[in-house]
């Protein structure tokens, strides 16, 4: 309830990610405490239902809290929340052998098992798969996007909703595996790839990407470098425009000019928190193929 009124400092992507994906798994154990306590407390007549109804009505008002303060309330939070109440209670109560009295319940004590497994999978596996991207990007660097492996589409999945595709790679060069990003980036106010990538490039010296033109003559591209405490304002942020001809081409940008650029400061280095890649004034037939999004 404390946290729902502060802002939070900015989370990287698949960290927030990770973050929000413990709603269930935290609702499962504050069922499991609360259903033990009330059985410690000798309350054994509807303990179940109570237990329930409790947990439920906390996450309604938690979720509710979130509207006077500077986050928003989510009705799929509250969702998330209730599959994690059900599998916390349904696990305890199967644990404390409510199901287990007479042999005539052995039906119902399986029907419980396999709901509470299924349960378990929705409530345990959004933490799980997050916490595999988390680990698969640190272990990725110093490749930023190279549009292969299935996890990485949680750094770039509003691209994937506006116009980008993934498809089979004709940049050979460079690569290390065969498919490659296709952007359009002919509709006006899109970007073509919105990519939120590892944020600390402090050890290294340079952003390179390896580019090439889809329709055959030469599109003008800009790249966007912002970090966390950008405020919006074009100034305040790296920017810069390059051509992708109808040859594989390999383009660079030093992370020093990249840190220099903002006007009045620095751009941080070790909290870089998205790359835009887009083109300003697009004509209707800009694409490109983009792939092995790096540092070096």
């Amino acid at each position: 309830f404390v946290a729902h009124q502060v802002a939070l400092a900015p989370l990287p992507v698949l960290e927030r990610g990770l973050r929000d994906s413990l709603h269930a798994p935290g609702f499962a154990v504050l069922a499991c405490i609360g259903l033990v306590s009330l059985r410690a407390w000798g309350v054994h007549r509807f303990s179940t239902l109570a237990t329930a109804l409790l947990c439920t009505f906390v996450a309604v008002a938690a979720e509710g809290s979130q509207v006077f303060g500077p986050r928003d309330a989510d009705l799929g939070d509250l969702a998330v929340d209730t599959i994690g109440i059900a599998f916390g209670v349904l696990a305890t109560s199967i644990a404390l052998g409510d199901f287990a009295r007479d042999a005539r319940l052995q039906p119902h004590r399986n029907l419980a098992i396999v709901c509470a497994g299924i349960l378990g999978i929705f409530a345990v596996w959004p933490a799980a798969d997050a916490g595999y991207a988390i680990a698969a990007q640190r272990h990725s660097l110093p490749n930023l996007a190279d549009f292969e492996a299935r996890w990485e589409k949680k750094l770039y999945l509003k691209s994937l909703r506006d116009g980008m595709s993934i498809v089979q790679s004709p940049l050979q060069a460079n690569s290390v595996g065969d498919r490659s990003a296709l952007l359009d980036l002919s509709r006006p106010n899109v970007p073509g790839l919105e990519l939120f990538p590892y944020q600390d490039w402090r050890n290294y010296s340079a952003l390179a990407l390896d580019v090439l033109s889809a329709n055959g003559k030469p599109v003008s591209v800009t790249i966007r470098v912002h970090d966390v405490t950008h405020n919006n304002e074009w100034d305040d942020r790296f920017g810069s425009v390059f051509e992708a001809n109808d040859e594989p081409l390999t383009v660079r940008f030093s992370l020093r000019e990249i840190a220099t650029t903002p006007s009045g400061r620095s751009l941080d280095l070790g909290h870089v928190e998205g790359i835009i890649i887009f083109t300003s004034q697009p004509a209707g037939d800009e694409r490109i193929y983009i792939d092995n999004i790096r540092l070096e």
